[in-house]
C-alpha cells in the first residue's frame, strides 16, 4: 500500500478508537460510507470484515460484467462484484482500487470493489426503520442532511443474488 493510502487507515483506525459521542436522540446505526462514481452509499458497518488492495484479484476471462475477479481472503475464494454495477451506477469518479469484504449471515462473506476505504459514520436508527418500512428490496434509499440522498445497501447477498436474476 502506498504511504498515503496507510496514512488514510491509521487516521481512520485513531478515529475508530477513540470514545463514540454520546447521542442523545435515540438509538443509532452505525454505517460505513463511500462514493460510487456522484453516489453517496453505505453498508451497515457491522458487515464490514476487511477492506484489502484491488490488486490482490484476479481477473477471470469470460466473466460476467459485473465480476471484477476473485482473491483468497482467510482460506475462502471470493468472487469480487462491481459496486458500480450493482447499484446502476454509470461509472467511476476514479478507478476502484480496494476491496470490501462483507458478512453477510455470521459466516458467508461476499466482495465488492470501491473507489476509496469507507469512513465510519452513524445515522438515526429512526432514519432506518422508515426507509425499510417504505423501500422494498436490498437497498434503502434515504434523505440525509447535510449529504442528501443516501443509498445504504441493506442486504448485500439480496443486491447480489437480484442482479444475477435480471441477466
Amino acid at each position: 500500500m502506498s504511504s498515503d493510502v496507510q496514512a488514510l487507515l491509521a487516521r481512520r483506525a485513531d478515529r475508530l478508537r477513540a470514545p463514540a459521542p454520546v447521542e442523545t436522540t435515540g438509538d443509532i446505526a452505525h454505517i460505513a460510507e463511500l462514493m460510487v462514481g456522484d453516489e453517496h452509499c453505505a453498508f451497515h458497518l457491522e458487515r464490514l470484515r476487511a477492506v484489502v488492495p484491488l490488486k490482490l484479484v484476479t481477473p477471470v476471462p469470460l466473466s460476467r460484467p459485473h465480476i471484477v475477479g476473485i482473491f483468497t481472503y482467510q482460506h475462502q475464494i471470493l468472487c469480487v462484484h462491481s459496486l458500480a454495477a450493482l447499484l446502476g451506477v454509470r461509472g467511476w469518479r476514479v478507478d476502484p482500487s480496494v476491496v470490501l469484504v462483507l458478512e453477510i449471515d455470521g459466516e458467508r462473506l461476499v466482495a465488492v470493489d470501491a473507489e476509496q476505504v469507507p469512513k465510519a459514520s452513524t445515522l438515526p436508527m429512526a432514519l432506518v426503520r422508515r426507509a425499510r418500512d417504505e423501500g422494498v428490496g436490498p437497498l434503502l434509499h434515504m434523505d440525509v442532511p447535510p449529504h442528501g440522498r443516501l443509498i445504504v445497501v441493506d442486504d448485500p447477498e439480496a443486491l447480489i443474488a437480484e442482479h444475477a436474476r435480471a441477466r
